[in-house]
């Protein structure tokens, strides 16, 4: 065994400090005693002086070291990860076995959920960060952002001035009230980014894999969504020369690759299946549609939806990806003007909790006119004079129509936190 710690302790005398710092590993992955002090003397040999010592040196202070130049670090850390949690898993079933035995089932219990936190905080590294020396990473974010670098985009032009796209570890909620088009919104920022070769997870505990899919593949095929749940696609030619029908069946009939994937209602959406989904995927966004129906945490819907956003936080920054999430305004959002930080359904948390906050507005006249307004509440990185207080979209259902209305609107202020503070810019 202990080949593979020497090979790791070996490993870390061709890299810079930065780089094992990176690594996040330390002494509890290892198992041979030599190899522990060896690298409790590189650890402080680098903390010292800044420096990582040569393969001289370490070999003089410990003779039985044999450096290694062909062993590969990620290899290497990936192997010491499998080991550990192997060794946790193996003892534990051990102890769970003579506890079952036993009959003791409540102690069987507390060492499955103790080797579970056990396995999951041996497949993560702990990232610790010296602000002091973070000078260089941000100042490549600044460049980045001085040279316009954009996260995932939108498919509207005016969000992606505003918010630089979607980033990783970041969480966009969009609320509405119910029948406005939460699901297709998911869908159309789905399918918009899929085409621009991202691979998005779309989960829905609201609605099954079959009812999304006749949203995708409609608004692929830009036909009429109510003709397609009815059964009642026009067989007419159109310009094209293929009628409604004929159009949805080439979409349907016609794609290649993978993706957008759907984990929907007919799975357990617990986060434990969940993460499995999105570690098995590995999407380069999360959409999660009604996330206010998530089966996570317990107690009344209100207090779910804490633990929910929470959760969604969790999510993206563990697996580095942005998380789009839809939810619900309340009723006096339907008044004229009311829409804000207090019409957000369900809990303050969203209004805190979530990097960038927008409200769908739709009165009956905008729906009679295909139209519908995306309201900015709140703006994590907020890009200067390119804010618009409504962004008009056209929702045009039996076309699948939905560009952006270029018009001339306010300047948004970001509320962020304003009920407490008016003048605050978050």
């Amino acid at each position: 065994m202990g080949s593979l710690d020497w090979g790791f302790v070996s490993s870390l005398l061709s890299l810079k400090p930065s780089e094992i710092d990176k690594l996040g590993v330390d002494e509890s992955l290892l198992v041979d005693v030599e190899a522990i002090s060896t690298l409790r003397f590189v650890d402080t040999y680098i903390h010292e002086t800044g420096k990582v010592p040569t393969v001289t040196l370490v070999q003089e202070k410990f003779p039985s070291f044999v450096h290694e130049e062909s062993m590969h670090v990620e290899w290497i850390v990936k192997e010491l990860r499998g080991r550990k949690r192997f060794n946790i898993l193996a003892d534990g079933l051990k102890v769970a076995v003579s506890d079952l035995r036993d009959g003791n089932v409540n102690d069987v219990m507390e060492t499955l959920e103790r080797m579970q936190r056990n396995v999951l905080a041996v497949q993560e590294s702990l990232h610790v960060h010296d602000l002091q020396k973070m000078g260089t990473q941000l100042r490549q974010l600044y460049e980045d952002i001085k040279a316009g670098k954009m996260g995932i985009e939108f498919p509207w032009k005016s969000m992606n001035m505003m918010t630089r796209g979607m980033w990783p570890e970041t969480v966009t909620f969009f609320a509405a009230r119910p029948g406005v088009g939460k699901t297709f919104l998911a869908i159309i920022i789905s399918r918009f980014i899929h085409q621009n070769g991202y691979r998005p997870l779309i989960i829905s505990p609201e609605m099954n894999a079959m009812e999304l899919g006749e949203r995708y593949f409609g608004v692929e095929a830009a036909v009429s969504y109510s003709d397609v749940i009815s059964g009642s696609l026009s067989a007419i030619k159109g310009e094209d020369g293929l009628s409604a029908e004929e159009r949805y069946f080439e979409a349907l009939d016609g794609g290649t690759g993978t993706g957008p994937f759907i984990l929907d209602d007919e799975d357990h959406l617990t986060p434990a299946a969940m993460e499995a989904a999105i570690a098995l995927i590995q999407p380069d966004l999360l959409a999660v549609d009604a996330a206010y129906l998530l089966k996570v945490g317990k107690g009344s819907r209100y207090e779910r939806i804490i633990d929910v956003v929470e959760w969604l936080r969790h999510v993206s920054k563990k697996y580095h990806i942005p998380v789009l999430a839809t939810s619900q305004l309340t009723k006096d959002a339907e008044k004229k003007g009311a829409i804000g930080q207090l019409t957000v359904a369900l809990t303050d948390t969203i209004n805190w909790d979530a990097h960038n906050l927008f409200a769908m507005k739709q009165t009956p006249e905008m729906r009679e006119d295909g139209k519908l307004d995306i309201i900015p509440i709140k703006v994590r990185r907020m890009a200067r004079m390119h804010g618009k207080s409504e962004i008009s979209i056209r929702w045009d259902m039996e076309r699948m129509i939905f560009d952006e209305v270029e018009d001339e609107r306010g300047e948004f202020k970001d509320e962020g936190f304003g009920e407490f503070d008016k003048e605050s810019p978050f």
